[in-house]
């Protein structure tokens, strides 16, 4: 059954979604959203648009497919290894440290998916011998099923995931099961994190340790994403933590946070009450940016968001949810010295050399997207040659939502050398955000090719300690999503 979808029927189906889930659909997104929306159609068998409509509000099953469809269930076992490492190294003897050993951790997997992030999470804490209550969520009533069963692909453990899961699995056949030992640690339910249900009692999502919610935000338009953000703050108890995914947009403007930037990534912390969180003291290299708790304030009070706040949501650092990874090399120095932060250095204000222009600017872009961007510019007029700064230019543009702009650019990066691998990684980022699947599958693909260039744990230039192997994955798993996409 053909389905016609003329533009103004789609903006209606896709203001309908985004009512109820809060998932956002950005003008150039909207192609690749047609094809999404009439596939769903069909299988529905539903022609008309102001049916599907009606049907997404009142039939479950409909709503479910819909919900399928517009949704990227893609996920695997330790998911971004470095997290689970700080998990492990950290936050476990952060929580040891305050509660002592025998306390069990209370933490939720938000949007979890088919249960992989849920699990790997049971994984660390057994091999820790901590105790642990795992609450697991996600707004999609098939993938909370199949999320129970934990029955699962060799495509589920790709990476080094095996070497930490394969002691709690069994083979049976093609499918490989999880030992009950680790489903009895995972509780699993429906909640849509777009719907004000949370912090709750009644779904234990209340005075948390750990909250993971990792690549969902980047489905949510900028106002969502601080609600969203502002519940997650209030489900935690004091030290508890908040990861999301590398690629998700920052959390930095949320009142009450302390904001964590490690070698492991960024994290965020409810202080303890009373002064500003110090608890990771272990030796971890981190940047401190605590803000003024909101527990006083009103529930609705509104939060400020400036057009530069959000992470790149398309340009994935550390290789991961969808692949389309791109994280800058050295987002600023790092200071070792958990209780104060150094004097900051004066600046040079005219950078002599490239590379110390790619330091000022990614300095400046944690604080002002703008004047990066303006610093980047005034670099390239000096060295126009270097081709890491058309990347970082092209990166910054990208997060502004420029994306004409950020595509143009990044085909000077690639004019100066066709064998940056992190430069097809961001040109495919920034064509699929744009809708241009053939092409973000081509950079995509060049890249994946060039990876085999090097050996598995070479560092890749343009990227924070990000090995091939680690990228290889990245690559593979965002190869795949666009095949399924398209056909």
């Amino acid at each position: 059954m053909d389905v016609p979808l003329n533009d103004e029927d789609l903006v209606t189906i896709l203001n309908a979604i985004e009512r109820r889930t809060g998932i956002a659909t950005r003008p150039d997104q909207r192609d690749a959203a047609r094809v999404t929306i009439r596939r769903a159609m069909r299988r529905v068998n539903i022609s008309r648009p102001s049916e599907l409509v009606h049907a997404f509000q009142y039939n479950a099953a409909v709503y479910q497919e819909i919900v399928n469809e517009v949704t990227i269930g893609e996920t695997y076992f330790f998911r971004e290894p470095k997290q689970f490492e700080f998990i492990r190294n950290h936050i476990i003897s952060d929580l040891r440290s305050r509660e002592g050993a025998s306390a069990p951790m209370r933490a939720w997997s938000a949007a979890c998916a088919s249960g992989e992030e849920a699990y790997s999470l049971a994984i660390v804490c057994d091999l820790m011998k901590q105790p642990v209550n795992i609450l697991a969520t996600d707004v999609a009533p098939d993938a909370v099923a199949a999320a129970r069963k934990a029955t699962y692909r060799d495509w589920s453990f790709r990476g080094e995931a095996m070497t930490h899961v394969k002691p709690y699995l069994i083979r049976d056949g093609e499918v490989l099961r999880l030992k009950d030992s680790i489903k009895q640690k995972v509780r699993f339910q429906l909640l849509n994190l777009y719907d004000d249900v949370y912090p709750s009692l009644e779904s234990g999502t209340q005075n948390l340790d750990l909250v993971m919610c990792r690549n969902v935000l980047i489905y949510f338009g900028p106002r969502t994403v601080t609600e969203v953000g502002q519940r997650l703050f209030r489900c935690l108890r004091p030290g508890g933590w908040l990861i999301t995914a590398s690629g998700d947009p920052s959390l930095d403007h949320i009142g009450g946070f302390a904001v964590t930037a490690t070698d492991y990534g960024t994290f965020y912390q409810r202080p303890l009450e009373g002064k500003a969180s110090d608890s990771v003291n272990s030796g971890v290299e981190l940047r401190r940016n605590a803000k003024p708790s909101p527990a006083t304030a009103p529930r609705d009070t509104p939060v400020s968001v400036s057009s530069e706040h959000r992470e790149n949501h398309s340009v994935r650092r550390r290789g991961e949810r969808d692949g389309s990874a791109v994280r800058s090399s050295g987002r600023g120095a790092r200071v070792t010295d958990t209780d104060q932060l150094p004097a900051a250095k004066e600046e040079p204000k005219t950078p002599e050399t490239p590379e110390a222009c790619v330091v000022s600017i990614q300095a400046a872009s944690r604080s002002d997207s703008a004047l990066a961007l303006d610093k980047c510019t005034a670099a390239i007029a000096r060295h126009p040659l270097s081709n890491e700064l058309h990347f970082l230019k092209a990166r910054l543009l990208m997060e502004a939502d420029r994306l004409s702009e950020a595509s143009q650019t990044a085909q000077k990066a690639l004019f100066l050398d066709r064998s940056a691998v992190m430069v097809h990684f961001l040109f495919g980022s920034i064509e699929l955000q744009r809708g241009q699947l053939d092409s973000a599958h081509r950079h995509f693909r060049n890249a994946r090719q060039l990876c085999d260039r090097y050996r598995p744990g070479d560092v890749v230039p343009f990227t924070d300690n990000e090995t091939a192997a680690e990228l290889t994955a990245a690559l593979d798993s965002q190869l795949k999503q666009l095949r399924a996409q398209s056909g």
